[in-house]
């Protein structure tokens, strides 16, 4: 029975450890293309078109 109950405490601290690292990639990643987006955009309004 402890056996079991260890398992399932290590299955979940991974899932929970899995997701975190997942949340934190993805954070970082929409940052990252929230920044190139923005530099896209300034860049195209402040250089003139021709």
């Amino acid at each position: 029975m402890q056996d079991i109950y260890r398992q399932l405490r290590q299955t979940a601290l991974t899932a929970v450890s899995v997701r975190a690292l997942a949340g934190a990639v993805i954070a970082v990643a929409f940052s990252m293309l929230l920044e190139y987006l923005e530099g896209k955009f300034l860049t195209d309004e402040i250089t003139p078109e021709g």
